[in-house]
């Protein structure tokens, strides 16, 4: 079962609003399997994950590891971040399994097949323009990603890897129309359009 591997920090504005320094190295977290939610035809709802906590978009590039071990396919994704735990986890010093590793916390759009090059991500909510990032603007390129990845751990075929996010997350709420896009060569090659309704 495919897992999900996530990129603390991956770019310099984002480590910054968050109140961090990059790294000089990728550092990573799981998502496990639960947290993966698929949407392949690019349209989908979801509930709020938790109306009693604060819950921030983070719009990302994400790559899946194919059978030769290199990135085979390529999409936009969401990695949902509960704020309200991922406080009280850095303030006791915790894992942050409960902020980043929710049921349905990494929604993501349909795959493109993989070709190197420049990534631009983006997304908005109601129709307003809240993040906006390219690959060359990432402190570790995703061929850095995945060799610091297979040193310290063992990736699998099928695995999800979440790049990192730029700069501009913020709140998400009940009713809520978020777009999120993934464009190459001036061409959108992912999309995902998800309605966020009450539980």
């Amino acid at each position: 079962m495919a897992m999900g591997w996530g990129v603390l920090r991956n770019y310099h504005a984002h480590a910054k609003e968050m109140g961090s320094d990059p790294s000089s190295i990728p550092l990573f977290f799981l998502m496990p399997p639960a947290s993966l939610l698929s949407f392949e035809s690019g349209v989908g709802e979801m509930p709020h994950p938790n109306p009693a906590c604060t819950i921030h978009h983070e719009v990302e590039i994400v790559f899946r590891i194919g059978q030769n071990g290199r990135p085979d396919a390529i999409c936009v994704g969401l990695d949902l971040t509960n704020r309200t735990e991922q406080e009280v986890a850095k303030r006791d010093g915790l894992p942050w399994s409960d902020a980043k590793g929710f049921p349905n916390s990494a929604p993501h759009g349909p795959w493109c097949p993989y070709k190197a090059g420049v990534f631009e991500v983006r997304l908005s909510v109601n129709g307003e323009m809240r993040q906006q990032g390219s690959s060359s603007m990432m402190i570790h390129s995703i061929d850095r990603i995945l060799e610091a990845l297979r040193e310290r751990f063992d990736p699998q075929p099928g695995d999800l890897i979440f790049t990192g996010t730029p700069s501009g997350v913020g709140p998400i709420q009940q009713g809520d129309e978020i777009i999120a896009e993934l464009h190459q060569e001036g061409r959108c090659i992912s999309r995902l359009q998800l309605h966020i309704h009450a539980q």
